[in-house]
């Protein structure tokens, strides 16, 4: 019995080696839904991508992921300058139908398996003509989008240098709109820019049987834009508090100011008070940040009327506020999250 007691424990933590006869244990590989309707993508060979429903939404960009004992390791980073994060999230159930782990910070993520053909995946060869040789790392931003000018879906990923370089793009069947085609455009960077690009969109098809295409990237002029990532003595990182706090995005999207407005930004002060514009009118709130978490406390705020554009953008800018769960500082520029996603950004303007 107690034999029988550890066998069965030891399987469903996915450390034993299996015996001849027995099932070999559960792997947390496949494609993974949340309420949210966001999919967790984890491959079979470490690669992994966290797609959203929600148009214009970004997130953590995919590097690797891999199972040791009985937890996953994710490797991922926030934005192209940013240092790569490792998080180790516990198994705490794997089913055939359901993962669910526990970060270290204690909170839990829960996942459903999504349905065969949520997900589908391009694959991608990248080449180019030039006699050069990559650096041993780079950065390589890929993109599908629709004739209507929609995107599909957008990668960043860093990729060990070499020519050709397959590239895997992850995207929800349904935001490809049954289309046949899509427009891939592709770049790999270093942190001082672009090495390469696709001059224009490459018509690629959409159908999983059709082989990979070749996609040729033109060299990039050393002149033909600023550095991506600038040198890290010129980004030191601003503070959480006491800074003011210039909204730039929301679910990826720029913000804009109305003629004769007010620009939207906050200024968290310590002791858990905050205050700032939403674009139309002056706002006071509390907010609380612990164990890597943030979360805001309604307050309230002035009753001006304004154009039906900058009332929706500071609606959606207070409720975006009451949905935060996390944030992250790379230099000046503060991301808000939800559920691990980027919901907002913001830029540090000196007082």
């Amino acid at each position: 019995m107690r034999h029988a007691l550890l066998a069965a424990l030891c399987l469903s933590l996915g450390l034993c080696v299996p015996l001849p006869g027995q099932a070999a244990p559960l792997s947390p590989a496949g494609d993974w839904l949340d309420e949210s309707g966001a999919v967790l993508c984890l491959d079979e060979d470490g690669a992994f991508a966290i797609l959203s429903p929600h148009e214009g939404s970004a997130g953590r960009f995919g590097l690797s992921w891999s199972r040791e004992g009985d937890s996953i390791v994710f490797r991922s980073m926030l934005s192209p300058c940013a240092p790569v994060d490792q998080a180790r999230m516990k198994i705490t159930e794997l089913t055939p139908t359901m993962l669910a782990v526990r970060g270290e910070d204690g909170r839990e993520w829960r996942w459903s398996k999504a349905p065969a053909g949520t997900v589908r995946r391009l694959e991608a060869s990248l080449m180019y003509l030039e006699r050069m040789a990559l650096p041993p790392e780079v950065m390589v931003s890929a993109a599908l989008s629709l004739d209507s000018g929609k995107v599909i879906s957008s990668e960043l990923q860093r990729k060990e240098g070499g020519i050709p370089m397959p590239v895997r793009i992850h995207y929800l069947a349904s935001r490809a709109e049954n289309a046949e085609t899509a427009n891939l455009s592709a770049a790999i960077l270093t942190r001082e820019g672009a090495l390469f690009s696709t001059p224009e969109a490459v018509d690629v098809q959409l159908d999983a049987g059709t082989p990979a295409p070749s996609v040729r990237l033109n060299r990039v002029a050393a002149n033909g834009g600023e550095a991506l990532c600038p040198p890290s003595e010129e980004r030191p990182s601003a503070s959480l508090t006491e800074t003011y706090w210039k909204l730039t995005t929301l679910a990826g999207s720029p913000v804009h100011v109305a003629e004769g407005g007010r620009e939207a930004h906050m200024v968290l002060h310590e002791g858990g008070k905050g205050n700032g514009s939403d674009g139309c009118n002056g706002f006071f709130m509390g907010w609380e940040s612990r164990d890597g978490k943030l979360s805001f406390q309604p307050g309230g705020g002035t009753l001006m009327m304004c154009g039906d554009a900058a009332m929706k953008q500071a609606r959606t800018f207070m409720e975006t506020l009451g949905a935060v769960d996390g944030w992250a500082i790379d230099g000046e520029e503060l991301s808000l999250l939800r559920g691990g996603e980027i919901v907002a950004t913001f830029r540090a303007v000196a007082l």
